[in-house]
């Protein structure tokens, strides 16, 4: 494992990240900040061809409103513009046929507005 800085939105630091199909890439609650633009590097990742990804991330697309409790923890998540569409945006890449969904699960664990533990894990199609 080795540290680099690498800017999620503007993927500068890219060049110095090899992702290939010998890598499992991990975020950990980092994709959150990207708010509403995680499609770029979804993209990034995607183009790297990684043996998996699995991400722990909050993920409102997993929320139903209808349920006190996930109404307030969407409306928390769009107010401080935290991750939102990633899961869309890879449930659509599967549809095109690029990945695989391997998991989704939500945890249950988190706060009373938040629930940042949800896991997704995907691979490329071969």
């Amino acid at each position: 494992m080795t540290g680099i800085r690498f800017d999620m939105q503007t993927l500068d630091g890219a060049q110095h990240i090899e992702i290939d199909e010998e890598t499992a890439v991990l975020t950990l609650h980092s994709m959150e900040q990207l708010g509403e633009n995680a499609e770029p590097f979804l993209d990034y990742l995607i183009a790297g061809r990684p043996q998996i990804a699995l991400h722990l991330e909050p993920v409102i697309e997993l929320y139903d409103e209808a349920v006190p409790f996930d109404g307030l923890a969407a409306a928390y998540t769009r107010k401080r513009n935290y991750l939102s569409g990633f899961l869309t945006a890879l449930r659509q890449r599967q549809a095109d046929g690029k990945v695989e969904i391997i998991k989704t699960h939500r945890s249950g664990f988190g706060s009373t507005y938040h629930e940042p533990y949800t896991i997704v894990v995907w691979k490329i199609v071969t």
